[in-house]
């Protein structure tokens, strides 16, 4: 049988859940596989669903050479200040949810702050829902319906979280831009809040400090920079994201993708700005690669498009 092509779909959703999801994705694939991905700090949460019912597993403290942990074939991705590498067994059709930094609340009853791992199992904060969720995601013969499928499941779930919520929310708004200088005490006033307020309620709906929440979307407005110009000139995007200089940009590249904006550049794809293809340790095609290079596993590997 001869392996299929990998088939991507993404839709954005309109109305009301805008507001709160970025989008939804499809990925299907007949050809058995382990495929992986690296997601480097988006400050956004996502809902991740094998099809198959397939594990899924990933990998964190990738500076230390990572540790590894098994999951559910449905995961809740935590916004992180930190590469996660994840990869799905079996056949590979995946779906997911990527919500605003603000979003999540809005469907879920359980604030960040109770849940410690960056990828939890999504069955222990949703229950039984969440493996009904998958079974109607799995039948819907097509993408869109697959989408509709997605779209009524949050219907049926959206709340407002609590009385704050929106000063929260405009707080993401205004800690988002890369070209405002503020302070969170800044926006703590604008907003309505003590600055303790909204670090307590920021840590408990955005999944991150306010402070670190303005480090990662700057850093995410950087990548999408480096992404879509064709010949970086790193000065010049380290001055639109508001970095001091070109070695602070360079040092947070390290810091929050654990590489250099290069190595950035060289595996970067034309889909999110802030996952790239890897090769999960152990895999057909690791083994394979430590093979042609005469060497040992390091435990882990990025995969650099051709």
């Amino acid at each position: 049988m001869r392996p299929s092509m990998l088939n991507f779909f993404k839709h954005r959703p309109t109305g009301l859940l805008a507001r709160y999801v970025d989008s939804f994705w499809y990925r299907g694939q007949t050809e058995a596989a382990t495929t992986g991905m690296l997601v480097l700090p988006s400050g956004r949460a996502e809902f991740v669903f094998s099809l198959d019912g397939a594990p899924q597993a990933c990998w964190t403290g990738l500076d230390r050479s990572g540790q590894r942990r098994d999951l559910s074939y449905a995961t809740l991705r935590l916004p992180n200040c930190a590469p996660i590498a994840s990869a799905l067994s079996g056949y590979g059709a995946a779906f997911g949810v990527s919500f605003k930094p603000h979003g999540l609340r809005h469907f879920c009853r359980v604030a960040f702050t109770d849940v410690e791992p960056e990828v939890a199992s999504l069955s222990d904060l949703c229950g039984r829902s969440a493996e009904d969720l998958v079974q109607r995601l799995t039948e819907a013969p097509t993408p869109p319906a697959k989408f509709a499928v997605m779209e009524a499941w949050l219907w049926q779930h959206v709340r407002e979280p609590h009385r704050a919520y929106r000063q929260v929310e405009r707080a993401v708004v205004l800690l988002s831009d890369p070209a405002s200088l503020r302070s969170v005490d800044s926006v703590a006033r604008e907003v309505g809040l003590s600055p303790r307020r909204l670090l307590n309620l920021f840590r408990e709906d955005v999944g991150l400090a306010p402070k670190t929440f303005a480090r990662v979307m700057r850093f995410g407005a950087s990548i999408r920079l480096v992404r879509d110009a064709g010949h970086a000139r790193w000065t010049d995007i380290a001055a639109m994201c508001n970095f001091y200089d070109q070695a602070h940009l360079v040092r947070e590249f390290h810091s929050l993708a654990g590489m250099s904006p290069t190595s950035y550049m060289q595996q970067k794809t034309a889909g999110h700005a802030n996952c790239l293809p890897w090769i999960p340790p152990g895999s057909a095609r690791a083994e394979s690669n430590v093979h042609h290079a005469g060497g040992k596993p390091n435990g882990l590997h990025l995969s650099v498009p051709r």
